[in-house]
């Protein structure tokens, strides 16, 4: 069910760890109430970044984590967008890092 007034913010990822570690770190700083979720599909076997996904989803409690097998960047962004929950999503690519006043 969507939350209304809500924000999902949807990242597709693979094979890019260490931008996508500074990426979260940015979201978790900006995170506003309205932001309710970080939907991160990861597009393909990557161990590196599960790995990542997993350890930052036990200390982030807003980043939901999809495990896609690979597909076209198209595919990814439609799956995580089911898996959201917000009214309104943000597509942001795994190498972005945000402002602390993003969502303000």
């Amino acid at each position: 069910m969507k939350e209304p007034g809500s924000i999902s913010v949807i990242l597709i990822t693979f094979g890019r760890a260490a931008m996508l570690k500074a990426c979260l770190e940015s979201l978790a700083a900006a995170k506003t109430p309205e932001v309710v979720e970080v939907v991160a599909a990861l597009n393909g076997q990557d161990p590196e970044t599960s790995g990542l996904l997993r350890a930052c989803a036990a200390g982030y409690d807003f980043l939901k984590v999809l495990e896609l097998p690979q597909m076209c960047r198209g595919e990814a962004r439609n799956a995580a967008f089911k898996a959201a929950r917000g009214t309104w999503l943000c597509f942001l690519d795994d190498d972005t890092e945000v402002p602390a006043d993003y969502f303000s």
